[in-house]
């Protein structure tokens, strides 16, 4: 599975230098966003009423207190975070199919129907629909 994923990311590896952040492009502003709540959560300033952090705390504190993958970011240099970008959306992909395997295995014990079912949802449109909003498939992969 990591195989699959790698391939097909590898041109963003090889040609972007793995940079996946690109000018306007939603990971951009999900970088800004992630830095200026990496630096209230490091200086000990965010609060769940502080409303200068852009569009509502409910939103920021779901997104650093209940997704563990956020926390992957603040052990990062600030440096690398814009780097580490693409390789957090292969993790999540990963951890997706991971999940959906687990949750197949429960509603069937045929090998093949799991396989297939955990391709599907992996894969699907709504997967890569949602992969540039940072935070929706992590709801699905922990909070199934």
């Amino acid at each position: 599975m990591t195989i699959i994923v790698v391939a097909a990311f590898s041109y963003a590896i090889i040609n972007y230098r793995s940079l996946f952040i690109l000018d306007g492009d939603n990971f951009e502003q999900g970088y800004l966003f992630l830095l200026g709540g990496l630096s209230k959560l490091k200086d000990g300033s965010f609060s769940s009423y502080d409303w200068t952090s852009g569009f509502g705390n409910d939103f920021l504190c779901y997104s650093f207190y209940s997704s563990p993958l956020f926390f992957m970011f603040s052990l990062l240099p600030k440096f690398l975070i814009k780097y580490f970008f693409l390789y957090y959306q292969l993790l999540k992909i990963v951890l997706l199919f991971i999940a959906n395997y687990y949750w197949f295995s429960k509603i069937t014990n045929n090998f093949r129907s799991i396989l297939i079912g955990s391709f599907v949802i992996t894969f699907s449109g709504w997967t890569f629909r949602y992969l540039n909003f940072m935070n929706y498939i992590d709801a699905f992969i922990f909070f199934r």
